[in-house]
C-alpha cells in the first residue's frame, strides 16, 4: 500500500487527466504498486488467508518510484525502479499460489508499476497526455512498504457500472 504523499499525487494526477483529456479508467482503482497481476478464482478464502501467512514473511522494504513510463499507447504509470525486493515477494507469491492454489495459473512478465491511466486511451489522447505528464511532473519518490493489499474486480453485473477494483484486504508486514 501506498503512502498519503504517493496516494495523493497518483490522485491529483488522475484527475487532472480526467479534467484535461476526459480519461478516467484509472480513477476506478485506488493507487497501488502492481505486485501480481490479476488471475481469476472462485473463491477468495484462501487467498486473504494467503495474504496472512505471506505478510507474517515478510518485513517491511524500501521502493523508489521516479518519472513516468508506459505499456504501448494504452497504460501510463509511475515508474517503480527496479527492486530485488519486489521480484522476490513475485517470484514466491506465483509458486505459492501456483503450488496450493491455481495450479494452472501462468507466470507474467512483470513489470512493477503504479498505474495512472489505462484502458480508455486513444493513440493520439495517449501521446498529448504522455508529454504533458512528462513535461509538467517529475515524480520522485522512496517510502517503505508496510502494507500489502488484495485487490478485487467488482464484476458489471454487481454495481451496472464500470466499477474498478477494490482492496479487500490490507495486511501488515511483520514489523519483527
Amino acid at each position: 500500500m501506498l503512502e498519503d504523499e504517493i496516494t495523493n499525487l497518483m490522485r491529483e494526477i488522475e484527475l487532472l487527466l480526467f479534467d484535461k483529456f476526459n480519461i478516467k479508467k484509472g480513477l476506478h482503482q485506488p493507487p497501488h504498486i502492481t505486485i501480481k497481476p490479476p488471475f481469476e478464482v472462485s473463491d477468495l478464502s484462501p487467498y486473504k488467508n494467503y495474504l496472512d501467512e505471506l505478510c507474517e514473511k515478510m518485513e517491511p522494504f524500501e521502493v523508489h518510484l521516479k518519472g513516468f513510463n508506459c505499456f504501448g499507447k494504452k497504460v501510463i504509470y509511475l515508474d517503480v525502479q527496479h527492486n530485488q525486493k519486489l521480484y522476490d515477494i513475485y517470484e514466491t507469491i506465483f509458486s505459492d499460489i501456483k503450488g496450493k492454489y491455481n495450479p494452472g495459473l501462468v507466470r507474467d512478465d512483470m513489470i512493477f508499476h503504479a498505474t495512472l491511466a489505462y484502458d480508455d486511451i486513444d493513440e493520439e489522447t495517449f501521446s498529448k497526455a504522455y508529454e504533458y505528464l512528462k513535461a509538467n511532473y517529475q515524480p520522485e519518490f522512496k517510502f517503505t512498504v508496510n502494507k500489502i493489499g488484495l485487490f478485487y474486480q467488482l464484476p458489471l453485473l454487481h454495481t451496472g457500472d464500470e466499477s474498478g477494483w477494490i482492496v479487500i484486504k490490507k495486511k501488515s508486514l511483520n514489523t519483527i
